[in-house]
């Protein structure tokens, strides 16, 4: 309640090498992919135009401080319990395109430590 903004957090696995190129979301105006670096002795948020995905290994997203995805410009409040559709597209090494349709459940947020 009150955000503009959600991480969503998953692990992908693909069969062949291939790139995660672009997400978005009924529920927010944009979805964007960021990671963490240090930088100057401090943590930043960075966006990436793109994640790469090795075959046959499991990517995990499931950390603000690794790769995740994150939803710009709520359209409404997420309420826990419910689910976020995602459309997630890929180039696959083939350079062909694919596009996966999936669910996220809507967890409570974590209390910053």
């Amino acid at each position: 309640s009150g955000k503009d903004t959600a991480n969503v957090y998953m692990y992908i696995t693909s069969k062949q090498a291939a790139v995660l190129i672009e997400a978005s979301s009924t529920k927010s105006n944009a979805v964007e992919f960021r990671t963490m670096i240090h930088k100057n002795g401090m943590m930043k948020t960075i966006k990436v135009q793109s994640i790469a995905l090795e075959a046959n290994t499991r990517t995990d997203m499931t950390s603000e401080h690794g790769y995740h995805l994150t939803l710009v410009g709520l359209k409404a409040p997420l309420k826990p319990g419910k689910q976020v559709p995602l459309a997630l597209k890929f180039e696959q090494a083939d350079k062909s395109f694919v596009t996966v349709d999936v669910k996220a459940e809507i967890r409570p947020a974590r209390k910053s430590r």
